[in-house]
């Protein structure tokens, strides 16, 4: 083969050897002054000088402009508070990658969230890749933010902004307060003795969550004080002792739309209102629904279990069934208005029904 020929087939090749630490300096914060990008060494075998020099022409291009994103970066972090990491990601330095998410903790005081200082280590506040734990304080969220998982032991998140959170999640204890959304679209754990409460009129949105780990009757409860929680994914009701969801003042209301699964053989007492449009299944124990109550979905008891409601109208527009009991409580009535009395699963089985029963002709 010709010399030209041999350089025809010959391919360009570079080898990165070296990148200067970018995402290192981004999750340090402001703690790290900014310095000069390093050109990059760079094994080079090429066909002629020609194409070499314009080569390292655009690589020193491509490196003056990555220096002078840094800056505007650096720039914009120093000046307003914004974060260095997205700071980077606006001026194009590309995303940090997840693994080098930061668990970030609220300094326990009263804040905004948004403001950097109020967490630590440096570098807050959590973006989209981040964690953030709360032990104290009140975290103040005025505008909508993600982050990748929440673990909740005390103090309050509060304000009219939408957190939300993409990942697993612990609520241990504290408080989800005013006029705004905490939207848990990962697995939420919501365990332990401690008071959970939702208050100021807070949105409370869950997918698949757990309800467990109650060391006595009454604790772990979750009380309202206007609140409404919305539930599309699978509540799994699994305390070992009495459980309570307490509504105090305000308008406030469990709204489920997925499955709500009370597991064991014990009492959990709601007391707000109750609107079920998804399932509910009884599997043990009893569940005792003590304020409004209007079924437009299933509900269905096991065999020994109960579903108790309510001290006011316990109106059904969908269906009941299984092999348990449904019943109500003394004065109250269940009006079979648009709904059916379905025994057993499937269609064959033993329900009873205790208590006053109406039955319109429409049910």
């Amino acid at each position: 083969m010709s010399r030209a020929g041999r350089r025809q087939s010959r391919r360009t090749h570079f080898a990165l050897k070296s990148v200067p630490a970018v995402v290192a300096l981004a999750c340090a914060g402001m703690q790290a002054p900014a310095r000069a990008i390093e050109v990059a060494d760079i094994d080079f075998l090429a066909p002629d000088a020609a194409l070499n020099r314009i080569v390292a022409q655009r690589r020193e291009a491509a490196a003056s402009a990555l220096q002078a994103r840094l800056s505007l970066a650096v720039a914009l972090a120093a000046s307003n508070q914004t974060p260095l990491r997205a700071a980077l990601r606006g001026f194009g330095a590309g995303p940090i990658p997840a693994a080098d998410a930061v668990a970030l903790t609220w300094f326990g005081g009263t804040g905004d969230w948004m403001v950097g200082a109020n967490w630590t280590p440096a570098g807050g506040p959590p973006g989209a890749d981040d964690t953030a734990t709360i032990n104290a304080g009140n975290a103040q969220l005025a505008v909508a933010t993600t982050i990748a998982g929440l673990q909740m032991n005390g103090g309050q998140v509060s304000g009219a902004g939408t957190l939300t959170v993409s990942g697993a999640s612990q609520w241990t204890g504290g408080a989800h307060s005013g006029t705004g959304t905490s939207e848990f679209d990962g697995n939420l754990s919501i365990s332990g003795a401690g008071e959970k409460n939702l208050t100021s009129g807070r949105v409370l949105n869950v997918a698949d969550t757990t309800w467990s780990g109650n060391t006595a009757a009454n604790n772990g409860r979750i009380t309202f004080q206007g609140g409404t929680i919305n539930n599309s994914g699978n509540w799994n009701d699994a305390n070992a002792f009495d459980s309570f969801v307490y509504g105090y003042s305000g308008a406030n209301a469990f709204n489920n739309a997925g499955s709500y699964n009370k597991l064991n053989a014990t009492t959990t007492t709601m007391s707000v209102v109750y609107n079920n449009t998804g399932t509910t299944n009884v599997d043990a124990g009893t569940m005792n629904v003590t304020s409004a109550l209007t079924n437009h979905g299933l509900i269905r008891t096991a065999a020994g279990a109960t579903f108790l409601g309510s001290n006011a109208a316990f109106a059904n527009a969908g269906t009941l069934a299984g092999n348990g009991t449904i019943a109500t409580h003394a004065g109250g009535d269940i009006v079979n208005d648009g709904g059916a009395i379905d025994a057993g699963i499937g269609g064959v089985g033993h329900l009873d029904v205790t208590g006053s029963l109406v039955n319109l002709a429409t049910g």
